[in-house]
């Protein structure tokens, strides 16, 4: 019979690492056998505890694409809205700028009246 509290002690690596060396037969079979069954217990709880921890990984990693994903998507929504007002004030700069090349030209063309009557009243008043 096996001491199982001495196997729980030694833990699952000392046990793995001196069952092998046991080359001599000094443990019995019987004995033999419930070490290897304690060990099958013992690993197919530790492969458990592994597959959880990485099951709650592999959760928690999915909800942070999830969120990541939901931000990404307000962007999008946000940087399509500055465009539109971009354009909006694209056109708005380009209605001004007409304006203003209307403008200029009228008042050039207002300036060029004027300069030429000042010669033409400079030129008859002598």
């Amino acid at each position: 019979m096996v001491d199982l509290k001495s196997l729980e002690t030694k833990g699952v690596d000392d046990v793995l690492t001196e069952l092998p060396k046991d080359l001599r037969g000094r443990i019995d079979p019987s004995s033999r056998a419930e070490i290897e069954s304690w060990l099958r217990l013992k690993l197919i709880k530790l492969d458990l505890e592994t597959t959880s921890k990485r099951d709650a990984r592999e959760e928690e990693t999915l909800s942070i694409a999830k969120e990541a994903n939901e931000l990404a998507r307000e962007a999008n929504l946000i940087a399509r809205a500055q465009a539109r007002w971009t354009r909006y004030a694209m056109i708005a700069a380009a209605i001004a700028m007409t304006i203003a090349a209307i403008a200029a030209r009228a008042d050039i063309k207002w300036s060029i009246s004027w300069i030429l009557r000042s010669i033409k009243n400079l030129l008859t008043s002598r």
